[in-house]
């Protein structure tokens, strides 16, 4: 059992019923990938990373598809404001990680070992899941990071390439895979700070503008009373 924040999950049993169907955790951190609804304090893909190094089932399908599928489908919190509304209102930073967490934990689950040509019930891979949800460059860029061959992962997704047997395989390990996590967190961290910087002069210049703005009314009302 692996505690995540406040919430305590067990890596072989399902999780949440939704419907009379299992979810698994991995599944479950999944859907919040991007958006953080239920877990706004977690690092997800840091959290997804202790259950794969804890035995997780990387294989485990629920009721979208394999992990993968839901990763792929999950809401991403930047699509819903601009980032100058999104700073103004989000203290967590899940306008930033909506952007970083779903490739990274694409990358995470594909790192461990998971079938990115796996199959759902509707008969899609992740490929084709990722040209449904017009995720196209995300899935490519996640492949590309794990040393896939992009082109022909995708390539299996289409049915006029059925007799290709080929299949592409990561080269990349989970191990390896944290490694370069770290040193992308290190400079991505770097870069946040510089852009709250940025956001923060905007502020005090806005602020600035306002006031003399205020004092430019206040003067001339008082020459007007002069006048009168």
């Amino acid at each position: 059992m692996i505690n995540l924040g406040q919430q305590f999950i067990c890596l072989e049993e399902f999780y949440e019923v939704i419907e009379g169907k299992k979810r698994y955790p991995l599944h479950l951190l999944a859907e919040q990938c991007g958006y953080g609804l239920n877990f706004e304090s977690v690092d997800i893909v840091e959290k997804a990373i202790l259950l794969l190094k804890h035995g997780a089932n990387i294989s485990y399908p629920d009721y979208e598809g394999s992990v993968l599928h839901t990763t792929i489908g999950c809401v991403r919190y930047h699509q819903y404001g601009s980032k100058r509304q999104a700073r103004s209102v989000d203290r967590t930073g899940r306008w930033a990680r909506s952007f970083h967490e779903p490739k990274e934990f694409l990358m995470a689950c594909i790192a461990a070992g998971a079938d990115v040509y796996a199959i759902n019930h509707e008969g899609l891979t992740p490929s084709m899941y990722a040209r449904l949800f017009g995720r196209e460059t995300e899935w490519l860029e996640a492949l590309w990071s794990t040393e896939h061959d992009p082109e022909m992962v995708v390539a299996h997704s289409d049915p006029n390439f059925h007799h290709c047997r080929e299949r592409s395989a990561s080269k990349l390990s989970l191990e390896e895979y944290c490694l370069r996590r770290e040193q992308d967190l290190k400079v991505r961290q770097s870069d946040i700070a510089d852009d709250d910087e940025e956001m923060s002069d905007d502020v005090v210049e806005r602020s600035y503008d306002e006031s003399y703005l205020s004092d430019k009314s206040t003067c001339g009302d008082s020459e007007t009373e002069e006048d009168e």
